[in-house]
């Protein structure tokens, strides 16, 4: 078991990451957002550009309901939160 200054190191590395994960995914609102103002006439890109954004949206949900039980409630370490096993669920269907 670490001590406490790795263990708090730990935690502030995720908590950057998540905020890190919020500003991109912000990016890619805009970028949807810019997407659909240039090309409205698209037709399959029309149906893709949704689904991406909703899954990414999916995923920082999943990211950030783990984080706030990992950061905010400091549950056990044993205890894994529902979200990040369907986190890797979603990982696992996205990439193969």
């Amino acid at each position: 078991m670490g001590n406490a200054s790795s263990i708090s190191a730990d935690l502030g590395a995720q908590y950057l990451a998540v905020v890190f994960s919020s500003i991109l995914f912000g990016v890619t609102t805009l970028q949807v957002y810019v997407y659909y103002q240039h090309y409205p006439e698209d037709k399959i890109q029309n149906r893709i550009v949704p689904l991406l954004w909703i899954l990414d949206a999916f995923h920082l949900s999943l990211i950030i309901h783990a984080s706030y039980i990992n950061l905010v409630l400091q549950l056990p370490l044993d205890y894994v939160p529902w979200s990040l096993g369907v986190w890797h669920l979603v990982k696992l269907w996205f990439f193969f």
